[in-house]
């Protein structure tokens, strides 16, 4: 009879790596991962750039990565981190880590690769659910996000994902030229896009259109 290796039929168990500059925060989110019975937690890393270079000897499945770090910290917003993040390693999957429930964060989130989106304190098995979704490729936003998401998508009509998160651009008052640069286009294709979005919206102006979409509760 063959011998029986006692690893045999036991699932492998996830490969999470924490990026968290909060140690408190950092060591919750480990222990329910290490709980879990589903995923273990390899390193924690409280900033961006240790990360990033424990990266070129090996890579996690999965990822959490807070969105914001401490002021001065080197690569301090996680999101844009993200986009680096998946170009590099595609096959890591991504979830953001944030205490803040934002449209735009959440969509320029999806944008950059993530395919989660978690609000600190998130229940348990929420964080768990969410590890073994994006872990499938699978995208997931905690509760409190797809809250969020599907009231903006009740109000918005016909305006696109993009179009929402233009003009949450314009209602923090980013320039034309640092639009640009954060979508990858030319000043010549943001003035374009506010152009039709004015006419979408029956705005006189770009005055006009952030107003509207203040009034209209599209942008925070």
């Amino acid at each position: 009879m063959d011998k029986v290796h006692a690893t045999e039929g036991i699932r492998q168990k996830i490969r999470v790596q924490i990026v968290e500059d909060h140690e408190i925060v950092a060591n919750g989110f480990r222990n329910v991962i290490d709980k879990s019975g589903v995923a273990i937690t390899t390193a924690i890393f409280h900033d961006i750039p240790s990360f990033r270079f424990a990266l070129l000897r090996s890579q996690p499945d999965v990822v959490l990565l807070d969105k914001q770090f401490k002021a001065g910290e080197a690569d301090e917003n996680g999101i844009d981190y993200c986009r680096e993040l998946r170009k590099k390693y595609p096959a890591m999957k991504v979830i953001i880590l944030t205490v803040s429930n934002n449209f735009s964060d959440i969509t320029h989130s999806k944008q950059n690769g993530a395919l989660g989106y978690v609000v600190k304190g998130v229940r348990h098995t929420e964080l768990i659910a969410c590890i073994e979704a994006v872990y499938h490729g699978e995208e997931y936003l905690s509760k409190e996000a797809q809250e969020l998401m599907d009231k903006v998508n009740d109000d918005r009509g016909d305006l696109s994902a993009d179009d929402l998160l233009m003009l949450q651009w314009l209602a923090n008052g980013d320039t034309g030229q640092e639009i640009a640069e954060k979508i990858f286009r030319c000043l010549a294709t943001v003035n374009d896009r506010k152009d039709r979005l004015c006419k979408k919206m029956g705005a006189r102006n770009v005055h006009h259109l952030v107003a509207m979409a203040f009034r209209a509760k599209l942008v925070e």
